[in-house]
């Protein structure tokens, strides 16, 4: 599969599964299919055009792939396309032009990402749980990226609004849109030719923002929301994080004063006749099927290869035995079938040939003396077996007769043992006894042990408890704290605006005091004329 070919089939596929998005899917209200949908439309757009399975059996479905398949175009249409003779080739130019657009594109991506990492070096850093809380006055605040929060000092996070806000991003935080759009960057990177990428990260990107925005006014008035949106938008400059005020804010309106719609099920049914249509286009292939005429078949008598001499074509075609799987003598034509599916006819030919004959009979005999090899290897095999199996049994016999004897043995030990001497019988009690005793002993240390540790897992868990409940207690203090500084930092501000009102009253009562003196100078001078 030639390059052109391959982007070829990434543009098609992603330019169908886009427009089935724009017709059945955009703007309609489940955001978490339509979020699903794009992501895998652009993992599909990459993977599809790899696959080709060819087709060859059924003639109707081989002439319907030949006209609709991509992959019939190969060598008529791709291929040359890159042929040239110059230096500077067209294929060469093409390479040049992709590795500056992919570098290019690499750059913004590097840029934004070091952006990131300066404002989390640049502001002081506040652990909320896992995530990273950064307070800041940079444009474009707040948004998130992954577990880091970048908020706005001027919004006040113990108000509603600032609330939902906060909702919002850790909505983006908790389902890692962070992740969604870090890949369709770097597939716009490898991909940066294809407008439908580009697009389908646009939307990606304003499903976040629903998901998101839902989350956030849920058990609130939906309308003061859209309200906060409308009065407090503002571009963002950022294209790799998840700003609040940054993304068509007029869709997002109309997507939260939308109410629920009750059909939907049709339109994502039709994903169905979609991927069919994407197999057969990308990745079935029509293949027809090898079949030559021959005016002589000849069959040597020795080696492996059977020679095909043909009519038409000046060369021999040599063939292994292993590939042939049947001969077969009609009126007219002889056809030799391959193992692999391919035939070879030979036409006008006379069926009393005793050649032909010969060679049928040949191929049979063929044919039978490897079926009796095959049978006579079977048949080496299972006397193997059963050997084998009469040598296990045996040992198995010799083992028990074995066993047998020394239990025979350990039992007349035992009886004369025990008519010898009762006091070696009573010996043998007591030390059974005692077995006994330290078993018992093992088991009661067994199970203190086991108490032991059950009490130790409790404890364990008592003390994850205690540290969660603590750790909780830590989370409302900060959060308190947090509120304790907004606060603080409101009453600062308000006694800078009663100290920059009393400065103004000031220089206004010097004004007047100003005007007056001169008022009465003027009085005094007309008086005085």
């Amino acid at each position: 599969m030639t390059p052109l070919l391959f982007v070829s089939k990434v543009f098609l596929c992603s330019g169908l599964l886009f427009t089935y998005y724009l017709v059945f899917l955009r703007n309609k209200k489940f955001h978490h299919y339509n979020r699903f949908y794009l992501v895998a439309s652009i993992m599909l757009s990459v993977i599809i055009p790899f696959f080709s399975v060819p087709v060859t059996n059924h003639p109707t479905v081989y002439k319907a792939i030949d006209i609709i398949s991509v992959n019939n175009f190969e060598k008529d249409v791709f291929a040359p396309i890159f042929s040239s003779a110059n230096f500077f080739t067209t294929k060469q130019v093409l390479y040049a032009v992709y590795c500056c657009g992919s570098i290019i594109m690499l750059i913004l991506l590097v840029s934004s990402i070091f952006y990131i990492r300066k404002l989390s070096g640049k502001y002081v850093r506040e652990q909320i749980g896992d995530i990273a809380f950064y307070n800041t006055v940079e444009p474009g605040t707040p948004f998130s990226f992954f577990k880091l929060i970048f908020w706005n000092k001027k919004i006040d996070a113990s108000s509603n609004e600032g609330q939902q806000i906060f909702r919002h991003e850790m909505f983006h935080v908790r389902q890692l849109h962070s992740a969604d759009i870090l890949f369709t960057q770097i597939i716009s990177i490898i991909f940066w030719f294809n407008p439908f990428f580009h697009l389908i990260k646009k939307e990606l990107k304003a499903i976040h923002e629903f998901l998101a925005d839902e989350y956030a006014f849920s058990g609130n008035d939906r309308y003061s929301y859209a309200e906060l949106l409308l009065l407090e938008s503002m571009r963002s400059k950022r294209f790799l994080a998840n700003p609040f005020f940054g993304n068509d804010i007029k869709r997002r309106i109309h997507m939260i004063t939308k109410l629920n719609s009750r059909y939907g099920y049709g339109s994502r049914l039709m994903v169905l006749p979609l991927a069919v249509f994407l197999i057969s286009l990308f990745v079935l292939k029509a293949q027809k099927q090898h079949v030559q005429k021959v005016n002589e078949v000849q069959l040597p008598k020795t080696g492996n290869i059977i020679s095909v001499f043909t009519d038409t074509i000046p060369k021999v075609r040599k063939i292994d035995r292993d590939e042939l799987k049947n001969v077969e003598v009609h009126d007219n034509k002889v056809v030799i079938k391959l193992q692999n599916g391919d035939s070879i006819v030979s036409y006008g030919i006379n069926p009393n040939n005793n050649d032909l004959r010969n060679m049928q009979l040949k191929f049979e005999e063929m044919k039978k003396a490897q079926l009796d090899e095959m049978n006579e290897k079977m048949r080496n095999l299972r006397e193997n077996k059963e050997r084998e199996k009469m040598m296990e049994m045996e040992k198995l016999k010799d083992l028990k007769e074995h066993s047998d004897r020394e239990m025979l043995e350990m039992k007349k030990r035992y009886v004369e043992d025990a008519v010898g001497s009762k006091d070696a019988g009573l010996e043998n009690d007591r030390n059974m006894q005692s077995e006994l005793a330290m078993k018992q002993n093992l088991l009661v240390m067994k199970q203190n042990l086991l108490r032991e540790e059950q009490e130790k897992r409790i404890n364990q868990l008592i003390e994850i408890q205690k540290v969660q409940a603590e750790l909780r207690m830590k989370e409302n203090q900060i959060m308190q704290e947090l509120q304790q500084r907004e606060a603080e930092q409101r009453i600062q501000s308000k006694e800078e605006q009663m100290e920059k009102m009393k400065q103004q009253l000031e220089e206004r009562r010097k004004q007047e005091e100003d005007l007056r003196e001169q008022i009465k100078r003027l009085k005094r001078s007309r008086s005085t004329q």
